[in-house]
C-alpha cells in the first residue's frame, strides 16, 4: 500500500494524502477504504499519472444525514390554488369596453 504522504503544507488538519493508480486501486479497494475510515487518510487515484478521482473520508456532519426528511420545513403553502375562485370570474355591472 503506498505511503500517505502530506496533502498540502500548513494544512488545517491531520488529513494525508497519497496517490494510487487505478490499477492497483482496483485490487486493493476494500483495504483503502478501511483505512481510510480508520485513520482519515486520503487517496487520489490516477489513471495514466492524471489525478482522475479522490477516496476521502465522509464528512462528520453528513455521516449520519438522511436522504429522507432533509428538506423538511422548507416548503412554503399558499393553500389550495388549484379551485377556481367564483368571484373573481364575476363581470361587472359595466362592461370593460363602456358599451353597456
Amino acid at each position: 500500500m503506498p505511503k500517505p504522504k502530506r496533502s498540502r503544507p500548513g494544512a488545517a488538519d491531520a488529513r494525508h494524502s497519497a496517490i494510487v493508480p487505478a490499477g492497483i486501486f482496483k485490487a486493493k479497494c476494500l483495504e483503502l477504504i478501511d483505512t481510510v475510515k480508520e485513520a482519515g487518510v486520503e487517496f487520489v487515484i490516477t489513471k495514466h499519472g492524471k489525478p482522475c478521482a479522490r477516496l476521502a473520508p465522509v464528512d462528520a456532519a453528513h455521516a449520519g444525514a438522511s436522504p429522507i426528511g432533509f428538506m423538511r420545513g422548507t416548503v412554503l403553502h399558499y393553500g389550495d390554488i388549484v379551485t377556481p375562485d367564483p368571484d373573481a370570474w364575476e363581470q361587472s355591472p359595466t362592461d370593460p369596453l363602456g358599451e353597456r
